[in-house]
C-alpha cells in the first residue's frame, strides 16, 4: 500500500527543489554583472559583498513567488542602467577615493538612477493592486544593490547618491501614478 503521507512530503520536496532551481537561474545575469564590476578595477571586497547579497536576495524573491522573481529580474535590469553609467563614467574620470563626494560625471549616474527609480515605479504600478507595494520595494531594492555594484568604485558619496536618486526616481514617479489608480 502506498504511504500517502510520505508521497505528499516527497512531492512537497521536489516541488520546493524545482522552485529553487528555476529561481537560481538568476545568477546567470548576476554573476556577469559582478564579473564585469570587479574586471573594471571596482574594489573587489565591496563588489563581492555587494554581489553576494544581491544573489541572495534574487534568488529568495524567486524562489518566494514568481512576482519576486519578475520583480528582480526588472531591478536587474533597471539597476544596470546607472551601473552602466558608472562604469563608463569611471572609464572617463577614474575611480575616485572612496570617502569623495558627489563628482561631475558621477551627477550622469544620478540621471541614470532617476530614469531607473522611474522605470521601477512604472512596472511596480502595472502589477496586480494587493502586491504594488511590495513589488516597488523589491525593485528598488534589487536595482540598487545593482546599481551599487558599479557605482561604488566611484566613491561613497556617489553612490549613495545614485541610490538616493533610484528613491526619488521612483517616488516621483508613484505619486502621480498612484492618484491614477
Amino acid at each position: 500500500m502506498v504511504d500517502l503521507e510520505r508521497l505528499a512530503r516527497r512531492a512537497r520536496r521536489a516541488a520546493e527543489l524545482g522552485r529553487l532551481r528555476t529561481a537560481s537561474r538568476i545568477a546567470f545575469a548576476i554573476v556577469p554583472l559582478v564579473v564585469i564590476a570587479l574586471l573594471a578595477g571596482v574594489s573587489a571586497p565591496a563588489v563581492l559583498a555587494i554581489g553576494s547579497v544581491l544573489l541572495a536576495l534574487s534568488v529568495g524573491l524567486g524562489w518566494a513567488n514568481a512576482n519576486g522573481g519578475r520583480a528582480a529580474r526588472s531591478g536587474l535590469a533597471l539597476g544596470a542602467i546607472p551601473m552602466a553609467a558608472a562604469l563608463f563614467t569611471a572609464a572617463i574620470e577614474g575611480w575616485q577615493e572612496p570617502g569623495r563626494g558627489l563628482t561631475l560625471c558621477g551627477f550622469g549616474c544620478v540621471i541614470a538612477g532617476l530614469i531607473a527609480g522611474g522605470g521601477s515605479a512604472w512596472y511596480a504600478m502595472r502589477t496586480a493592486a494587493p502586491r504594488r507595494l511590495a513589488t516597488w520595494g523589491q525593485i528598488g531594492l534589487v536595482a540598487s544593490l545593482t546599481t551599487a555594484l558599479g557605482c561604488i568604485g566611484l566613491g561613497v558619496g556617489s553612490a549613495l547618491a545614485v541610490i538616493a536618486a533610484i528613491a526619488a526616481g521612483s517616488a516621483l514617479a508613484w505619486m502621480p501614478a498612484r492618484t491614477r489608480s
